[in-house]
């Protein structure tokens, strides 16, 4: 299942079917990669709303690559420690997993750490609004999609 942005789906209409069980958008609800392109671009960094909040990560995410192209080989999220029957690994009994790779997202709260509009779009972000996000800006750049780690496939059997 796809989260939208390689279609040209906004975050929020793409949530309305994924979740809301609405139709498929019209293809006068998707955009071109231009319009995309330019609209992520222009979008102000603010998480005001929840379209608004996942837009301003993707031009966060877009100005970073364009700046430090190294970025590109991060992987789009963390990598954790798991223990050998599967589970994650805890530090101690302290609520926190051992990060081994960090991801894209610690990558871009550490480039922004100066600027509070941009910290606060990457704190308010959902598991679908992040990989919206990514997905869109890989969009934008002409590189195929991820999986979104919001959307969890469920098979019997």
């Amino acid at each position: 299942m796809s989260d939208g942005a390689h279609h040209g789906i906004g975050a929020e209409r793409a949530l309305k079917t994924i979740l809301g069980g609405e139709p498929a958008p019209t293809e006068a609800e998707t955009e071109t990669v231009e319009q995309m392109r330019a609209r992520i671009l222009s979008a102000p960094i603010e998480a005001t709303s929840y379209a608004g909040a996942a837009t301003a990560c993707a031009r966060l995410i877009l100005e970073a690559w364009k700046k430090y192209p190294q970025l590109l080989e991060v992987p789009h999220k963390s990598v954790y420690l798991h223990s050998d029957d599967g589970q994650m690994f805890w530090r101690d009994t302290e609520p926190r997993c051992v990060v081994l790779i960090p991801g894209l997202h610690t990558a871009l709260k550490a480039l922004y750490a100066d600027r509070e509009d941009a910290q606060q779009v990457l704190r308010d972000l959902t598991g679908f609004m992040w990989g919206w996000a990514v997905n869109a800006a890989l969009r934008c750049i002409d590189q195929p999609p991820v999986p979104n780690p919001a959307i969890l496939t469920v098979r019997e059997g």
